[in-house]
């Protein structure tokens, strides 16, 4: 899955906490729960011996060894063949945790995703919701050759590493079906007071459209609107040792996401007689404007990353003294960029981010390109929203077009992109506004009709005109670049991070893991 943005749950002794940050948030913590008292067994009790750790690694193993790899192309469910281990993964549940389908209701949503139901004791209260997802990201045969072990025969070396691709993501899976399948072994009649829906998408990782909105839905026909108590889904940067206090690191919100296309279109022809630029070329110059200008470090006031900062500086304050001391200040411009230089994960966090994940282009090495098409994918922070991530691409790109004399038509069907364009009062990117077909006729030659100055800066000319008298030739691509969107949604709500709900999760948190610290 893709960085979310963190918000720090930690615990201090009252000696180590600081009295007072200037702020309304103070980072009190909640106390630690204790489940002794429910009567099950401990996880302690389940899983700390050899043998229930040689138990977890076969379970993890099986499913990393079943490739359930989701393609961007993948076609309907009967017809492409890809999807096929995604059956082969069921029939592996099935056999691997045969207490948990004896005493619970499968039911399987927009024939892939899985939904399991274990019916509580109290039909009053709302569900508990546990997430995970069946697929992962393609190997490349390239990339494949690069793994020290073959990314889906899900080695496990001497060191505890289990070596495989989805090997993280499908332990989300595998704990959660591990535990449930651990409380049923040991006792056949147990059943929880809260009914708990277990839930299993399988496209998360190619835009998640068949998978996650049809289980979203069949629970909303279930349990109505706002009808879960609680959702827990994978996200955060896991634990964190800063001093004597570990941290541990759920996210609470999901950056926005955007994936923008570019499609530039050129006149071919032979090699032996190039444009000064080729159609890669003056795709390359968009990317390397756009890397070499990012978006700005920014932290929302009273948003998560400020308050996990504020924890910081109280239970952790000499963890980054600078950052403690911009926190104190209430600066937040200089917390933002400390932020940006700590790590690019921690950048991250602070920043909307771009990635050029894909380019292709050209036919033949004797040949112009005619097509080139390269692919941006975008995780905005709510500061910067989806038409503002759009916008300045369109403006970094057509000020390369326009020293080219390329024609940008920039997200020509979204409607709302252009409204906010216009709301805001920003100049359109178009270039130019009219779209003719072939707006700036090429000269190649003295004695072709009459001469236009050359539009190229003088460091951009194909050559130095050795007289203004002398006509210069210049390039005519007859180019057109199309944006596009194909994949985008907004950052998601901010999960509360107060009240009975969290107080629970916090203390069960800093319960289990506070035996070896001091402070979590």
């Amino acid at each position: 899955m893709a960085w979310a943005t963190l918000l720090a749950l930690l615990a201090s002794s009252a000696s180590a906490a600081l009295a007072s940050l200037g702020h309304d948030f103070q980072c009190d913590l909640p106390d630690p729960v204790d489940p002794d008292s429910d009567g099950l067994p401990s996880a302690n009790q389940l899983f700390s011996s050899d043998a229930a750790l040689k138990l977890q690694i076969e379970r993890l193993r099986a499913s990393v060894q079943i490739a359930t790899v989701c393609y961007d192309d993948m076609g309907n469910y009967g017809d492409d063949e890809r999807w096929k281990p995604f059956y082969q993964l069921h029939e592996m549940l099935d056999q691997t945790y045969p207490k948990l389908h004896q005493h619970t209701k499968r039911e399987t949503v927009n024939d892939i995703g899985l939904v399991y139901t274990i019916q509580g004791s109290d039909s009053d209260l709302k569900p508990i919701l546990l997430l995970a997802h069946q697929d992962v990201v393609p190997v490349e045969s390239q990339e494949s050759e690069a793994w020290e072990h073959p990314p889906f025969d899900g080695f496990y070396d001497s060191d505890g590493w289990l070596h495989g691709r989805g090997a993280v993501d499908k332990s989300s899976l595998t704990s959660i079906m591990s535990a449930f399948e651990a409380l049923f072994a040991a006792d056949a009649d147990w059943k929880p007071e809260r009914t708990m829906v277990l839930a299993f998408g399988f496209d998360e990782e190619c835009g998640g459209l068949r998978g996650a909105p049809s289980i979203s839905e069949h629970l909303k026909q279930r349990y109505g609107q706002d009808g879960i108590a609680v959702i827990l889904d994978e996200g955060g940067a896991g634990l964190n040792t800063l001093g004597d206090t570990l941290w541990a690191l759920p996210a609470v919100y999901e950056k926005g996401y955007l994936d923008v296309w570019f499609d530039l279109s050129v006149q071919g022809g032979p090699s032996g007689t190039p444009p000064p630029n080729t159609a890669i070329g003056i795709m390359s110059e968009i990317v390397t404007g756009l890397e070499q200008d990012p978006f700005q470090p920014s932290i929302p006031r009273d948003g998560p990353i400020h308050h996990q900062l504020i924890c910081q500086a109280r239970y952790s304050p000499d963890a980054v003294p600078q950052l403690t001391t911009a926190i104190y200040n209430g600066d937040l411009d200089l917390a933002a960029t400390l932020m940006a230089n700590i790590s690019r994960h921690t950048q991250s966090a602070v920043q909307t981010t771009r990635a050029i994940d894909y380019m292709a282009g050209g036919s033949k090495i004797n040949s112009l390109p005619e097509y080139v098409t390269l692919g941006i994918n975008h995780r905005f922070t709510p500061q910067d929203n989806k038409y503002q991530v759009m916008h300045d691409i369109a403006h970094k790109s057509r000020q390369v077009l326009a020293d080219h004399d390329i024609t940008l038509v920039p997200f020509e069907d979204d409607n709302n992109y252009h409204a906010w364009v216009k709301a805001h009062g920003l100049e359109s990117s178009r270039w130019p506004p009219s779209y003719p077909d072939h707006p700036y006729p090429g000269r190649p030659y003295p004695g072709h009709p009459p001469f236009q100055p050359p539009f190229h800066p003088p460091h951009q000319r194909p050559y130095p005109r050795p007289s203004p008298d002398i006509p210069h030739w210049r390039p005519d691509y007859h180019g057109k670049l199309t944006l596009s969107t194909k994949r985008s949604f907004d950052p998601s709500p901010v999960s509360p991070t107060q009240g009975p709900v969290w107080d629970l999760f916090a203390g069960t948190l800093r319960h289990t893991l506070g035996a070896a610290h001091q402070t979590v």
